[in-house]
């Protein structure tokens, strides 16, 4: 199964709260032994950061060319409609525009 992850905001030099929890958890996916066969496809607008080290085979870094806002409203949606994911998730506590094929997961981090 092919799941896309936003890390834009994991792959921050700073990373305070949210980012912060990006960071680990997608770390921690991309550490543990993966015996399921699924593809893990991190997207981003810049190149990875050093502290990411070398992906396993079953992970990839996706660099979507983005200048600006709009990277949750016009480049994910871009990439998605184009790409054949089967899951979407996004760190963010918003969801963005998904195709039919592609289910999506959000974390949210704060109601109040």
């Amino acid at each position: 199964m092919r799941i896309a992850i936003d890390a834009s905001r994991a792959n921050r030099g700073q990373r305070t709260g949210p980012a912060s929890y990006a960071f680990h958890v997608i770390r921690e996916l991309v550490n543990r032994k993966q015996e399921t066969g699924n593809q893990l496809v991190l997207l981003a607008a810049e190149d990875p950061l050093p502290e990411w080290g070398t992906l396993p085979p079953n992970v990839s870094w996706k660099k979507l060319r983005w200048v600006g806002p709009g990277w949750t409203s016009l480049r994910l949606p871009l990439h998605l409609g184009r790409a054949k994911y089967v899951v979407f998730w996004q760190l963010t506590s918003s969801l963005t525009y998904l195709p039919r094929q592609t289910r999506g997961v959000v974390t949210v981090h704060d109601l109040a």
